[in-house]
């Protein structure tokens, strides 16, 4: 839970940081991006507030950048119903601490099968096509070619 938290707060932070034209805003993502900074910026919030008072356009910028942040989240070598239930619970903390949506998109579970095509060098899909991981990566692979639902599904 922590690795997925601390990896999408560094590419939304990184997504924010990219999207501020102004050199300045730029620096306060950066600064921002350091929990302990000493302009006390904690949540997404607080940096939106501390860029809207700055610069209104780029505040408008913010807003659409977060907007359009629509992370994925797959479980990987998933044993336990526990494990499944950790991309809900990944999704809820992204939009209690972010006010971003995640989609859930499945888990995989684990399997021998799939280690033994990284050995083997060849793609699960084609080596072991009937294996629980190969179905479950299917169904993933479907589920991204679909896209992604409405916003507030």
């Amino acid at each position: 839970m922590e690795n997925a938290y601390s990896f999408i707060r560094a590419a939304f932070y990184r997504r924010l940081r990219l999207a501020m034209v102004s050199h300045d805003m730029r620096k306060v993502v950066a600064l921002a991006m350091d929990q302990h900074n000493e302009r006390g910026i904690r949540t997404p919030l607080d940096l939106l507030h501390e860029i809207e008072a700055s610069d209104p356009q780029e505040g408008s910028r913010f807003i659409a950048t977060m907007k359009a942040f629509r992370p994925r989240i797959v479980i990987n070598e998933a044993t336990t119903a526990e494990d499944v239930k950790l991309g809900f619970a990944i999704r809820t903390v992204c939009r209690k601490y972010f006010g971003i949506d995640c989609e859930y998109i499945g888990y995989i579970n684990q399997d021998e099968k799939a280690r033994l095509s990284v050995r083997a060098r060849r793609p699960l899909v084609e080596e072991y096509p009937r294996s629980d991981a190969a179905i479950y990566v299917s169904r993933i692979a479907k589920k991204l070619l679909a896209g992604p639902p409405a916003a507030g599904t």
